[in-house]
């Protein structure tokens, strides 16, 4: 793999996360792209681009002035790595970030019944697996960077890239790929984001920044839910602030590595409208940065 186009991760120390892009990853959504005035008048500078048409996803969000911020991409995987039908998503997703002009592509390994229990007996890959997703893995980086789409990889609950061990060997085998760290994703998986951003230091690309409901955590834990699925049916994920995530710990840690990239919002569900949670996130991000002495910028609308 060679390294993606992204350019540097540091600034002015003066300028604690001021140039940092706000994005929303809008599931629960449901009138996107007709909502997308209200995307940017809660302040969000982008949005994560799936569903239609590429090239009129890039036109829509011109018109309101937002930015595509990131294309997700799955990869199918079993035990021994992806699966025959990974070469087609991987074609068809390129092309629609190329099409939707999405700045940043993120990649992950899709979601599998028999990775989504929670517990200590759980498979890993082979290391046939980890040979093959590597080789995609780098297939896809260096067709998306040489295209100008940085790359970044997102190890998510309930699949075969989960734990801080796995990201581990990930990242060993390839030295020049990126992290998107997701924040609540990284409790899942029993992880610290804030460890984890120093750990990765400039290696980290990109971020979704989502809180964990401490209570249903707990009862996935406890093996009370079966796995991820029934937790995210429990509604595990909820605004910023209101959970198990240390927000002013990763403010902090995102400071101190001078990070630039993309602060991407995201709650999978929730119990009140999606406008409501989106906007309790963007504000209480917002006044957790300004008390750390960092300043986000307020988009204009």
């Amino acid at each position: 793999m060679t390294n993606p186009p992204t350019g540097s991760f540091r600034r002015d120390p003066e300028a604690a996360l001021a140039s940092n892009p706000v994005g929303l990853v809008p599931l629960g959504w449901d009138r996107v792209p007709a909502d997308l005035p209200e995307i940017a008048r809660l302040g969000y500078e982008g949005i994560q681009v799936d569903g239609g048409d590429g090239a009129g996803w890039a036109r829509a969000l011109s018109t309101h002035s937002l930015r595509p911020a990131e294309v997700y991409l799955a990869i199918p995987c079993d035990v021994g790595g992806p699966t025959g039908e990974a070469e087609t998503v991987r074609e068809d997703r390129i092309e629609y970030a190329l099409a939707a002009q999405a700045e940043h592509l993120v990649l992950a390994v899709n979601g599998n019944s028999v990775r989504d229990r929670i517990s200590t007996d759980r498979p890993v890959f082979d290391d046939e697996g980890w040979e093959r997703l590597i080789a995609l893995v780098g297939t896809i980086h260096d067709r998306a960077t040489d295209a100008g789409i940085a790359v970044s990889f997102h190890p998510h609950a309930g699949t075969w890239v989960e734990t801080p061990d796995e990201i581990t060997q990930l990242f060993a085998l390839a030295p020049d790929l990126s992290l998107c760290l997701d924040t609540g994703h990284h409790l899942l998986g029993g992880g610290d984001p804030v460890t984890a951003i120093s750990e990765y230091g400039d290696r980290l690309s990109h971020l979704h920044l989502k809180d964990v409901d401490p209570d249903v955590m707990d009862r996935l834990m406890t093996g009370e839910l079966s796995g991820f699925s029934e937790a995210v049916e429990a509604r595990i994920f909820c605004p910023l602030g209101s959970g198990r995530l240390d927000v002013r710990g990763v403010v902090a840690a995102l400071d101190e590595l001078r990070y630039d990239g993309w602060l991407m919002v995201e709650q999978d569900t929730m119990w009140e409208p999606a406008i409501e949670s989106s906007a309790i996130s963007r504000r209480i991000l917002e006044w957790v940065c300004r008390d750390h002495g960092a300043h986000l910028n307020r988009k204009k609308t």
